[in-house]
């Protein structure tokens, strides 16, 4: 399988969620109204983003084993100095391996989708 840089999982990704909410708004607010429809929206998108996040995970596997030792290290560093740099750059480079791991997610689930639109359009 061919890997892609982060820039085009990026596209790829805000693509992916852009299209299920143009999708699903107008039929949710329609179907259920104003407010049933937002939560509906909300509840959407946060069940996608943990797919996303889920799939992500399993495709960069090396690189979330590093952070997760270094925050496993880390814990000790917080119970000395709970506001320390260190602390503060384990916590934002657990935040940047989550959005990784979404922006992978989406790329690998784009690049299913695209290549099953290209078997089903050779047929």
């Amino acid at each position: 399988m061919q890997r892609n840089n982060s820039n085009e999982n990026t596209t790829k990704t805000a693509v992916l969620l852009g299209f299920m909410n143009f999708i699903s708004a107008p039929i949710s607010g329609i179907v259920l109204g104003v407010r049933l429809g937002m939560g509906f929206i909300i509840a959407e998108n946060v069940f996608a983003l943990y797919a996303l996040h889920e799939r992500g995970k399993n495709e960069r596997a090396l690189s979330n084993l590093a952070t997760s030792g270094a925050s496993w290290f880390g814990s000790y560093f917080k119970k000395a100095e709970p506001s320390s740099e260190l602390v503060k750059q384990i916590e934002a480079n657990k935040i940047e391996n989550s959005i990784k791991n979404i922006v992978t997610g989406g790329g690998a689930v784009a690049d299913e989708i695209s290549s099953y639109m290209r078997v089903q359009n050779r047929r």
